[in-house]
């Protein structure tokens, strides 16, 4: 797919120069750590779903994920609905994601 994306039509179809592109990749490339932070209204798009996959495969192909202060952070729109999530505050998820009915 990459290969049908050259930087000048990446660059024309968003709407931007071509130096800014090439500049926001050498920023994210060369960086030691990178935190993405987006909310609702990437994840509700219509192509919400590839946003999200683009951007977390962006931090798994640059080694910005798992390691402190790297990674896609998405920030929910409802009430504390990531805390939840995230501590295990649900009927069917433990804490860390984990299945209630998984054993192990």
């Amino acid at each position: 797919v990459i290969r049908h994306y050259k930087p000048e039509l990446v660059a024309r179809k968003c709407g931007i120069r071509l130096d800014d592109l090439e500049k926001a990749a050498r920023w994210w490339g060369e960086s030691n750590r990178v935190l993405s932070l987006w909310s609702m209204g990437m994840n509700q798009s219509s192509e919400g779903t590839a946003k999200v996959r683009t951007l977390i495969n962006l931090h798994l192909m640059t080694g910005n994920i798992g390691k402190p202060g790297a990674g896609p952070f998405s920030l929910t729109g409802q009430p504390n609905a990531m805390g939840g999530r995230e501590a295990g505050g649900l009927a069917h998820i433990l804490p860390g994601y984990r299945v209630v009915k998984n054993p192990q």
